[in-house]
């Protein structure tokens, strides 16, 4: 029969069952106030790795553990989103230079630039869907270019209006041809671009919705070169942030990340384990 119900407890009581399950507590006041800011629910994914069998945690796990992980892995989304927010702004740029020269500043209305016809027609009329919200930071803005340009948004603005996700699927829809002569843009074949650009934009949601990153497999591996590392942790995080390094333009950014990525792992190395990320032991030398 199953079952319709289950109760509330209090978080004294959530204590309890995770002694219960082996779960050792230095410090029940620190946790009962971590548990009041954090919900149970959601820091149970942070210990489901640790069951050594059902209801029962390996020996010495405790909860100050857990809660180490949970902060470090918010402060390895914060540190992911400092460097692609940065990356999103170059790849519009970069995109946007090089498509108004190559296919024209209205190049992106003319279906022949774009492999799937019915995905560019969608693509557009979400486009148009946005140039038409009412927003007061940007609404005299808009008004300006519907006046005096009969709603044709040239390239350069249209980028600006979309979200990284929609400017991803764009360069994906272009045609080989078109995507050829937009190679100088990223130094690397458009296969592996599509991947990254597709890869990062996954990263980026789930890091802005705080998804969890530690001991999670992605739906996803990107398209890896020759140079890269391969291994059984391919759909562990530290892959994605490898192609990072290949996407991001600015090296003063990238090693402000580094630096940023080496203080947070310095910080809780003593409670992680490289494993449930992907990481290899080698991993500072990789991203420098």
């Amino acid at each position: 029969m199953l079952k319709t119900d289950k109760p509330a407890t209090t978080y004294r009581e959530q204590i309890g069952i995770l002694k219960k399950k082996g779960m050792l507590f230095p410090d029940e006041i620190f946790a009962e106030n971590f548990l009041e800011k954090v919900q149970y629910y959601r820091l149970s994914g942070y210990w489901l790795s640790y069951f050594e069998e059902k209801d029962k945690f390996v020996d010495g796990l405790s909860f100050e553990k857990i809660a180490s992980i949970y902060i470090f892995d918010k402060e390895l989304r914060n540190n992911l989103l400092y460097v692609i927010d940065n990356i999103e702004t170059e790849v519009k740029s970069k995109i946007a230079y090089r498509f108004v020269h190559d296919c024209s500043p209205l190049g992106y209305m003319n279906a022949q630039n774009f492999r799937r016809e019915e995905y560019h027609a969608s693509w557009l009329e979400k486009f148009y869907r946005i140039a038409n919200i009412k927003d007061r930071n940007r609404e005299l803005f808009v008004s300006w270019y519907k006046d005096n340009y009969n709603s044709k948004f040239p390239f350069w603005i249209v980028v600006e209006m979309c979200n990284f996700n929609d400017i991803s699927k764009f360069y994906n829809n272009l045609k080989p041809k078109v995507k050829k002569r937009m190679r100088g843009c990223f130094q690397h074949d458009y296969e592996y671009i599509e991947s990254w650009l597709h890869t990062t934009v996954l990263i980026r949601n789930i890091c802005a919705h705080n998804g969890r990153l530690y001991n999670r497999s992605l739906a996803i591996t990107p398209k890896l070169l020759a140079e890269m590392p391969r291994d059984s942790n391919t759909k562990r995080i530290f892959t994605p942030i490898l192609i990072l390094k290949y996407l991001c333009a600015d090296r003063e950014i990238w090693n402000e990340f580094v630096k940023r990525m080496e203080k947070t792992f310095d910080k809780y190395e003593e409670w992680i384990e490289l494993e449930q990320i992907g990481f290899p032991s080698d991993w500072r030398s990789l991203l420098k």
